[in-house]
């Protein structure tokens, strides 16, 4: 769906699938370590929708967190866009319950 051409580290393609979706607001700066991504989660809104990011589980470097973008939502499953994971610089896709445990909760 977004091409390599994106960016590889997974904030900035956070960054550029939100742009390309034309979803607002932006991801704000700062986002280096998973306690700085856990402290954009929206907990009010516990379900995602398209364009929301992720926030996520990084079981290579667990200080570090990751995030991807939600692009598709059908029934408990989305359909993740995200860069730089399980050590594939490129973007990949997969998808998982909306509430999976690897999911600490979305930014919108």
């Amino acid at each position: 769906m977004f091409a390599c051409t994106f960016p590889t580290n997974c904030v900035k393609h956070a960054r550029a699938v939100r742009a390309a979706l034309r979803v607002n607001p932006t991801l704000p700066p700062g986002l280096f370590s998973l306690e700085n991504k856990k402290n954009i989660i929206d907990e009010s809104r516990p379900r995602p929708r398209v364009g929301s990011v992720a926030v996520m589980h990084n079981s290579v470097v667990p200080s570090d967190g990751h995030v991807a973008v939600v692009y598709k939502i059908q029934g408990d499953t989305v359909y993740l866009a995200e860069a730089n994971y399980g050590g594939k610089m490129c973007r990949t896709d997969r998808k998982m319950a909306y509430n999976s445990k690897e999911i600490y909760g979305y930014f919108y």
